[in-house]
């Protein structure tokens, strides 16, 4: 069988859901759709199709990220191959975790406040409703990183 025809297979069994295509069969524990290959019935569908598409490509030990945020979705234009620090960056920039305790934009209000030398970081803390270590760590470029 063809790559392109193993694809085939488990896309059939999708839905259209906006743009994506989300597996409508078995799923893992963790919300991702699990498929038979070879008689091994835990095989992850996004993987699985993610490695049929890039042969070349060594997925091992790698992660395969959604574009679309979408642990069901298998459609293969929303996969790319990246790290474990890659997908918790996508977490961020995407503001997908709910364990945020504020926004890009409060980032960046805290980094100009901070910046005019007004402000001490147990000010902006109890400003923006946050611890000041937090604070700390906001303006001193060790978390939220990827705001400018």
């Amino acid at each position: 069988m063809k790559p392109v025809d193993k694809v085939n297979r488990w896309l059939d069994k999708c839905v259209v859901d906006g743009d994506c295509l989300l597996w409508q069969g078995c799923t893992t524990p963790d919300g991702y759709p699990r498929i038979s290959v070879d008689g091994n019935v835990n095989v992850r569908g996004h993987r699985y199709i993610y490695q049929i598409l890039n042969p070349e490509e060594d997925i091992a030990g790698a992660i395969v990220r959604h574009a679309c945020d979408t642990p069901l979705c298998i459609k293969p234009e929303h996969l790319s191959l990246g790290t474990v620090y890659d997908n918790m960056l996508d977490r961020d920039v995407r503001l997908r975790c709910s364990l945020a305790k504020t926004t890009p934009d409060n980032v960046r209000s805290m980094r100009a406040l901070y910046s005019t030398g007004e402000f001490t970081q147990k000010e902006l803390g109890n400003r923006f409703n946050l611890n000041y270590r937090t604070v700390s760590y906001i303006v001193n470029n060790k978390t939220w990183q990827w705001v400018q």
